[in-house]
């Protein structure tokens, strides 16, 4: 019986200790989620800033790996041949001037996006772009830094069918062999060129996506799978009935679900999941997910209820990206998350089915807000008309860096 005294003693002695454990080291989730949401992941420290106007969209090319930033701007600092598009190297944390780009580019470029190779096809509402006569988009071979038109061959007149010849290109997107352009109405004699249309980069011809869609485009984004998902104004695609979103899998277009309740301003696309963002109260049947949900390839789904603008009706989630850990991120004019009334300021991430805000977010005023957003791994770049809110009213960035993982 005196054997088990000691083994009894000590026992107890390691269970008092283990019940005396200080607070400090037992696990607690939420300061985890505090310290990944803190003011130490935002990168504002970028060689000089994007000034004059709105940086509306973002791109990254592998052949160079630098960033490419398009816009309504003016120069970066005081740089004036950096007009409405720029590029930034992340290795120098230096601007840089894109060849072909100059004090003297006129109009908007309100979107660009990658091909396979890395090269940049940029869309907007300009006529000409480094030195060329281009239709609203043209193609930027990153690697050689010259610019190339998108001609139908179809056509020998040096100012036809380079693209549309008015309205603006709000979307641009590769998917094979085909380069797709939507956006406002575009002059031409054939309905079912006025919002969409797409290049055959093997022939070399612009053709009909269908019969297209009845208004605006505003979004697109594409599968592993072949299939384009079109975000916009419209409410027909074909001769399909929709509800500001539709699926084209390259023959026909689809309606997914009862769509949303109004405009689709932003679109991704990850792990068999499309995020819709934009102005919409409702999804499917009038579920509630404001201005932001998910497509799960047969039903909608909510997210958190949303968010919402404290300033009035006003509002829209312009940007929507999805981090190499599946993290789903935001950015728009919206300062408050929908279901309990929390600050968001114009930017945030959906954590444990909630809406959280990244650090102290960004913009300074409900005229500020994100235009369009980029995911690089961990990296989330956002681009838009905003100052951080702990600045001075005048000190706008108009991009930034989040990354969860890094103290910058």
């Amino acid at each position: 019986m005196k054997k088990l005294i000691l083994p009894i003693f000590v026992s107890i002695i390691i269970l008092a200790f283990a019940c005396d454990k200080p607070e400090d080291e037992k696990l607690d989730p939420n300061d985890s989620i505090a310290n990944i949401l803190s003011n130490n992941h935002w990168f504002f420290d970028f060689d000089g800033t994007i000034n004059g106007g709105d940086a509306y969209d973002i791109a990254k090319s592998e052949i160079d790996g630098k960033i490419y930033v398009c816009g309504a701007f003016l120069h970066v600092n005081d740089d004036w041949d950096m007009k409405c598009l720029t590029r930034w190297v992340p290795s120098t944390n230096k601007w840089e001037q894109v060849p072909g780009i100059d004090q003297y580019h006129s109009n908007f470029i309100r979107c660009g996006n990658t091909d396979s190779e890395g090269n940049i096809y940029f869309g907007g509402d300009f006529s000409q772009i480094g030195g060329i006569v281009a239709g609203r988009v043209g193609k930027f071979n990153v690697a050689s830094g010259v610019w190339e038109n998108l001609r139908d061959i179809d056509y020998y007149d040096e100012d036809q069918q380079r693209g549309p010849n008015s309205g603006g290109v709000y979307a641009v997107a590769v998917l094979d062999e085909y380069v797709y352009i939507g956006g406002g109405v575009f002059n031409t004699d054939s309905v079912e060129l006025k919002y969409i249309r797409r290049f055959n980069t093997n022939t070399k011809k612009w053709e009909a996506v269908g019969t297209g869609v009845n208004k605006r485009v505003r979004a697109f984004a594409t599968d592993n799978q072949g299939n384009l998902y079109v975000g916009g104004e419209f409410t027909e695609a074909g001769e399909v009935s929709v509800n500001y979103i539709a699926k084209w899998d390259g023959q026909n277009w689809t309606a997914l679900g009862e769509g949303c309740d109004n405009y689709v301003l932003s679109l991704a696309y990850s792990n068999g999941k499309l995020y819709a963002g934009g102005s919409f109260k409702n999804v499917g049947d009038n579920i509630r997910s404001q201005g932001i949900a998910t497509w799960n390839s047969s039903s909608w789904e909510a997210m958190g209820m949303g968010v919402y603008a404290s300033w009035g009706s006003s509002y829209s989630v312009y940007g929507v990206a999805v981090d190499s850990e599946e993290k789903v991120y935001i950015g728009g004019f919206f300062d408050k998350k929908y279901s309990d009334d929390d600050t968001l300021n114009h930017v945030a991430v959906f954590i444990d089915d909630k809406w959280r805000q990244l650090g102290d977010g960004l913009a300074i005023s409900s005229s500020q807000g994100i235009m369009g957003m980029m995911a690089d791994g961990k990296d989330i770049y956002f681009v838009g008309y905003f100052g951080h809110p702990n600045a001075g009213i005048n000190q706008r960035f108009n991009i930034a860096i989040w990354n969860d993982t890094k103290n910058w």
